[in-house]
């Protein structure tokens, strides 16, 4: 079972949710230096293992709601 504090934060409506709610449109919640530009511009977004794992060997995030989220590919 999920602690009480992650619950609350996934259940809450951030900034950049609000506005999607709004405005049905993604706005882009990834750090510059977390998307690798160069490929990118090829195909779908990709993005960069050392952003994430960066001294640690888990990385958990919630994507934002409202809005449909860009193709994007891993590595990992």
């Amino acid at each position: 079972m999920l602690n009480k504090r992650v619950l609350n934060m996934l259940d809450t409506l951030n900034s950049l949710e609000l506005q999607q709610k709004e405005s049905d449109q993604y706005l882009e919640e990834m750090p510059a230096k977390a998307i690798n530009h160069e490929l990118s511009k090829k195909t779908r977004v990709k993005v960069l293992n050392n952003y994430f794992f960066k001294n640690k060997d888990i990385y958990i995030s919630k994507h934002n709601r409202f809005a449909p989220y860009p193709t994007h590919s891993h590595t990992f």
